[in-house]
């Protein structure tokens, strides 16, 4: 049986905010997803959690261009 959808959210929400604090070597409580999606969509997770990896806290515009393609 599939998640409900707020628990999928949630669920999401939480996978980006761990995965973006490993990789920038940050507290989990300091990053802030700003976005969940479309109420009851899916977010495409397959293009989001590998384009994780190339932010950095000095990202310059193509690194940001290229998370924000991901979505």
């Amino acid at each position: 049986m599939p998640m409900p959808v707020r628990k999928q959210g949630e669920a999401t929400h939480n996978t980006m905010r761990r995965t973006a604090a490993e990789q920038l070597a940050i507290p989990e409580h300091t990053v802030a997803v700003s976005s969940t999606g479309i109420i009851g969509l899916d977010m495409p997770m397959n293009h989001i959690i590998p384009n994780i990896p190339k932010l950095k806290l000095e990202a310059g515009e193509e690194a940001v261009a290229a998370f924000n393609e991901s979505i």
